[in-house]
């Protein structure tokens, strides 16, 4: 089977959040390279997010309510060692939009080369 992309497999574990289930198994499908992904609904990411399992991505898929990505962002920042956080956009008729929450996400130390190939799995066209 191959991947939307062929990307490096990286070391690491992403949560991919979602308010609708078909985007979150694309998100998923484009990251299979990654050693842990974790698709849950907002409900269970923030339980996840409030659990010592590690969490060094956190995808937010578009669809949240702002309720929702406001509570995950919050859960994210209050953990030891918070997730880089990114979310996807879905604007009609333009590629996959992924953009950090944050603008310092990519430097984030020691994540550099897992926050990079999420990004590009998640930005990679399909075909």
């Amino acid at each position: 089977m191959q991947t939307a992309c062929p990307i490096e497999h990286r070391a690491g574990s992403v949560l991919v959040a979602y308010a609708n289930f078909g985007v979150a198994a694309g998100a998923a499908l484009r990251l299979m390279d990654s050693a842990v992904v974790v698709v849950a609904r907002a409900s269970w990411a923030l339980t996840a997010l409030a659990g010592p399992a590690p969490c060094d991505v956190l995808v937010l898929c578009p669809y949240l309510d702002a309720t929702e990505r406001r509570a995950l962002l919050r859960a994210a920042a209050a953990r030891d060692t918070p997730p880089v956080a990114l979310e996807l956009a879905d604007v009609v008729g333009m590629p996959s939009i992924v953009r950090p929450v944050d603008s310092r996400a990519p430097g984030a130390p020691g994540r550099e080369p897992l926050v990079t190939s999420v990004l590009r799995a998640l930005a990679a066209p399909t075909s």
